[in-house]
């Protein structure tokens, strides 16, 4: 789902179970960080996601 979204999802870690979806690691900025949580929530089934990507660098995280 990240990698179709055209992001660099090598410092990305997705783990999903049921229709929750956690996503972790680190992005470059804050747009990958976006994007990647509105390609988790594109997923058919998927009912909540997390994420917990921070910025690289020590940015503050983002959580939902």
């Amino acid at each position: 789902m990240i990698a179709q979204e055209g992001l660099d999802a090598t410092a990305l870690v997705v783990s999903a179970r049921g229709g929750e979806v956690r996503l972790g690691g680190f992005a470059r900025d804050q747009q990958t960080i976006e994007r990647a949580e509105t390609a988790a929530r594109r997923v058919p089934g998927v009912t909540s996601v997390f994420n917990d990507i921070q910025l690289r660098g020590g940015g503050p995280e983002r959580r939902r």
